[in-house]
């Protein structure tokens, strides 16, 4: 009985050793102080410097980080430094190149005491955007702690195209953006945030990159023209600068000239002309046209000049015809002469050029007539015709009104009288049309009812011979028989007198 009484009295105090030194506690140790923060390069690498926890037996250091952008789920170890003399450590975190990382930093006293965490520090994270729209560089990044080294003020730096690193501008320690607007197109250019720190120091950001592509504007469109085609429709054309990127061009119209313009079309990008045929146009009336292109904030950026089609009026004024119309609106070259345009039996020919100063211009009694006899049908047809000079951007144009077409008044005018003495006036005879007629017979007679000229073609004239013989003065007698354009047959009878001038 004693010796197992022993033995347990032994194994008690045995097993309560244990419990005893398994239960030892130690204290907490005071955190360092976590001092800079800063990415060392590219690649993310991370420098952190602290000074030492002023308590003993610190056998380590515990680096903590939080990804500021998540949230979630708070701090977590990154390393654990078993060196209590480090003062500083570096390690690589990619993450620094796409968000801020926030750091802090604990003391370890064994067995397993950890103090509190450390100030928190994070990286500076710089973001850079292109914004084509502006043309411009927008460059963001968030603020280092103040604590314990304050902020004097942020360097932004620079690099071109993988060129050296310079400073381009310094800001207050109270901003956290720029914009900037000197840059070159078509370059590589990167970026660097450094907050500079009392007394001498800097924590420097990720490097973040931008290409400055913008789209180049073309620094003109040349309205070509607006004329009327065969299926009598507005065709435009318009030409943008061809040094500019292929591009979405758009157009406007108005048709009275006060009005306000109204979006009619876009036109896809095209490597030369843009045409568009404006199938809705009222030709009797003035349109007006112009093309822009729009920017990348979809606000328009570069116009045309303006281009108008020509309507061409005409009107009877006693005997002759006036042709009107609106001069052409407005190229970018000058109007360097309108052409009037007849239709003839083997199509449209030139009738007459005008000055780029005219906008009407008379047909009289005579030109009429020979118009009209050489129509084809019951009308006469007209357009005018407007030719551009010195255009600097484009090879010169061309814009073509309306046609007009004039019914063919069927007329037939007889003279009473000629003088057939060769002097070059009034040497003969013959019926004056204003048509050319399907059939034609003028017959010529004296008194006496004896046949003296004789034609079926009605451009001949009678000289007011017979045989070959001089006829004295006197009154002659003619018969006319016409079947005119339309159908008409026409009898007609009169006199004639000759008269010499003594």
């Amino acid at each position: 009985m004693t010796n197992k009484c022993i033995f347990n009295i032994l194994l008690f105090f045995s097993l309560s050793g244990i419990t005893a030194f398994s239960q030892i506690k130690c204290s907490n140790p005071v955190p360092p102080v976590l001092t800079f923060v800063s990415i060392l390069d590219e690649t993310g690498t991370v420098e952190l410097r602290w000074t030492s926890s002023p308590s003993t037996d610190v056998v380590a250091y515990i680096i903590h980080s939080w990804d500021t952008i998540n949230r979630n789920p708070g701090y977590y170890p990154v390393d654990t430094l078993w060196n209590p003399e480090l003062t500083s450590y570096s390690y690589r975190n990619v993450k620094t190149t796409i968000y801020s990382v926030e750091h802090v930093i604990s003391a370890l006293r064994l067995p397993d005491c950890e103090s509190p965490l450390s100030n928190p520090i994070s990286t500076i994270y710089c973001s850079s955007e292109m914004d084509s729209c502006r043309n411009e560089i927008r460059i963001r990044w968030n603020r280092y702690n103040d604590y314990p080294k304050p902020v004097t003020a942020y360097q932004i730096l620079f690099s071109k195209d993988g060129g050296q690193l310079n400073e381009y501008y310094i800001t207050d320690p109270e901003t956290d953006n720029i914009t900037i607007t000197d840059f070159e197109t078509d370059s590589h250019y990167c970026y660097r945030i450094r907050a500079l720190l009392e007394p001498g120091f800097f924590s420097g950001s990720n490097e973040t990159c931008v290409f400055t592509r913008i789209r180049k504007l073309p620094e003109w469109i040349n309205a070509d023209y607006a004329t009327i085609n065969d299926d009598d429709n507005i065709e435009l054309s318009f030409t943008p600068d061809p040094e500019a990127e292929i591009i979405t061009l758009q157009i406007e119209k108005k048709t009275a000239n006060t009005a306000a313009y109204q979006w009619l079309a876009q036109l896809p990008p095209s490597s030369g002309a843009y045409i568009y045929t404006d199938n809705e146009a009222d030709i009797n009336k003035v349109n007006y046209y112009r093309a822009y292109i729009n920017n990348l904030c979809n606000e328009p950026a570069v116009y045309s000049n303006t281009s108008s089609n020509m309507v061409l009026t005409a009107e009877t004024v006693n005997n002759d015809l006036l042709l009107k119309w609106n001069p052409y609106k407005e190229w970018v070259g000058t109007v360097d002469r309108y052409e009037v345009f007849n239709l003839t039996p083997l199509g449209w020919a030139l009738f007459r050029s005008m000055e780029p100063e005219d906008t009407s211009t008379v047909i009289t009694g005579n030109d009429l007539v020979e118009l009209m006899k050489n129509s084809t049908g019951n009308e006469i047809s007209f357009y005018i015709r407007a030719v551009e000079s010195d255009n600097p951007y484009t090879a010169t144009a061309e814009s073509r009104s309306s046609i007009i077409s004039i019914p063919v008044e069927e007329r037939i005018t007889v003279p009473t009288v000629f003088t057939p003495d060769n002097n070059g006036l009034n040497d003969y005879f013959r019926p004056v049309l204003s048509f050319s007629p399907s059939e034609y017979h003028l017959l010529i007679m004296d008194l006496n009812r004896r046949t003296l000229f004789e034609t079926r073609d009605y451009e001949d004239v009678w000289d007011g011979t017979s045989g070959g013989k001089i006829l004295p003065s006197g009154v002659y007698l003619w018969f006319l028989k016409i079947t005119t354009p339309s159908g008409k047959k026409t009898s007609e009878s009169g006199t004639v007198t000759i008269f010499y001038q003594r």
